[in-house]
């Protein structure tokens, strides 16, 4: 794989905690206003710069231009600096007690053209096109794409002594994460970082499939605006974290259902029993793979497979996610598309089971599914076999954050 150094951007020690932020995608817009609101130093700024604007469509002209403006003030005003050499960094972040090091560098869009860098999951034009415009009218990318690669024990052994000694940064955000990051400028150094990392075959997306994608629009908008193109400019890289496989942790991601499609919670269960042995439980969670955990009319039920209701064979339709898509959401509550269905809501696993019996309680919701986590080998062998997996299946945690260091277009 190709990595490249580049001069990253980043804030001074002194205001990392307060300029750092969760990615883009992951907060509503009312928590992007209050935090600007509360810390006129948020990289909210930047990567939400609508939520400062009232009345203006997310997507508009000034939405970019405003965005652009406050990056170039934190330049100005000495909060944000660029790096003098070309540099790596080592990004560590630490949740209960687990910690996950992560390599921060610029990948190909080449790469990701020709599939070396792999997908998992299809995007939406829209989004798309709205990274990309961020990234044209800013110059800048602003947050990392989350990747991984299957590791081997000489990458632990290269950042062995990076890690030993302090950190540029060292900080704890409001989830409790710790996160920490070194600066790798020296030359011998990047140069041996930089062949390991030729040496490694294939590079997975975790989170950031429209950063990627918007990543390689924006590049080729500019490939074609430029006459002398060389394949060297900065344009054909864009900014990811990659970790070692092995050190990742995914999460669930369970879903809420706003109504039984016109059925009794009796007549549901019935429905459930073609495909699945259905038995009431006192388990908020699954205990492994092929179990869907449901909760409806204050009680629990086990969900699990018959036998060849699907194949095995198959590693997108095996996966629980699938399963509780093709065999349940679909054809019994009616919910074909659930990217644009107002009736189905995504829930992180990081919200924990006890959030999904809440909104059941609450009224807000006539059921909730709790699911077993997909694994990093599933989501591997989905990329390798290019397949893609139902939206919403994997949740990461600790998420990436942004405004750590960022890199030009």
């Amino acid at each position: 794989m190709i990595v490249k150094a580049f001069k990253g951007i980043r804030p001074k020690k002194e205001y990392v905690e307060q300029l750092n932020a969760p990615p883009y995608d992951v907060v509503e817009r009312e928590e992007v206003e209050a935090a600007i609101r509360n810390n006129p130093l948020s990289f909210y700024n930047v990567i939400r710069a609508e939520a400062s604007l009232k009345g203006v469509d997310e997507y508009s002209e000034e939405v970019y231009l405003t965005a652009k403006r406050n990056f170039e003030k934190f330049l100005k005003d000495g909060i944000l600096f660029e790096e003098d050499a070309p540099s790596f960094y080592i990004y560590a972040q630490t949740r209960n007690s687990k910690t996950q090091f992560g390599f921060y560098t610029s990948v190909s869009c080449d790469d990701y053209e020709e599939g070396r860098i792999k997908i998992n999951e299809h995007t939406i034009p829209e989004k798309e096109d709205d990274r990309a415009k961020l990234l044209l009218v800013t110059g800048v990318h602003t947050g990392p794409v989350f990747m991984c690669f299957r590791d081997d024990t000489e990458y632990d052994k290269k950042i062995e002594g990076i890690v030993s000694v302090p950190p540029e940064y060292d900080f704890k955000d409001e989830n409790g994460v710790i996160h920490r990051l070194w600066v790798v400028k020296d030359p011998d150094s990047v140069k041996d970082f930089t062949e390991y990392f030729a040496g490694i075959s294939a590079f997975y997306i975790c989170d950031g499939h429209h950063r990627s994608a918007s990543s390689v629009k924006a590049r080729n908008i500019l490939k074609s605006q430029n006459k002398t193109h060389n394949g060297t400019e900065d344009y054909n890289f864009f900014s990811a974290v990659v970790f070692p496989s092995s050190q990742l942790e995914i999460l669930a991601y369970n879903r809420l259902v706003k109504d039984l499609n016109g059925l009794t919670s009796d007549e549901f269960i019935k429905k459930l029993e073609d495909n699945f042995i259905v038995e009431k439980c006192d388990k908020t969670s699954p205990d492994h793979k092929g179990e869907i955990i449901a909760y409806i009319d204050k009680t629990l039920y086990s969900i699990l497979r018959k036998r060849d209701v699907v194949d095995n064979s198959n590693p997108v339709a095996s996966l629980d996610v699938s399963v509780l898509q093709d065999k349940i959401l679909s054809p019994i509550l009616g919910i074909d598309n659930p990217r644009v269905s107002k009736r189905v809501k995504f829930v992180g696993g990081i919200k924990g089971a006890e959030e999904l019996i809440r909104q059941v309680d609450g009224g807000n919701f006539a059921v909730a599914f709790s699911m077993y986590p997909v694994s990093i080998e599933e989501l591997m062998e989905v990329s390798d076999r290019g397949m893609v997996m139902p939206p919403k299946s994997t949740w990461f945690e600790p998420k990436l954050r942004s405004g750590l260091v960022s890199q030009r277009v």
